[in-house]
């Protein structure tokens, strides 16, 4: 379950008092896509709907790259 929802990383930014409420959601502040690492420092508080339209733009960015391909940083 932790591989998909990463419960344990949310538990841990909870302890850090990182919490999002109403319809804020964590997100990433540099995403592991881009080499972002799964810690709470690199954990932000983030509207939903900002963060579902961030990653719904990169999305169409990168969706048909081939695997291993690199990332414009241009994004």
């Amino acid at each position: 379950m932790d591989e998909y929802l990463l419960a344990g990383l949310a538990f841990a930014a909870a302890e850090v008092g990182l919490e999002p409420t109403g319809a804020d959601i964590l997100w990433f502040q540099e995403l592991p896509v881009f080499d972002g690492e799964y810690e709470v420092t690199n954990l932000q508080v983030q509207p939903f709907v900002t963060a579902v339209a961030e990653a719904g733009r990169l999305h169409l960015k990168i969706n048909d790259l081939p695997e291993g391909a690199e990332i414009p940083d241009d994004l």
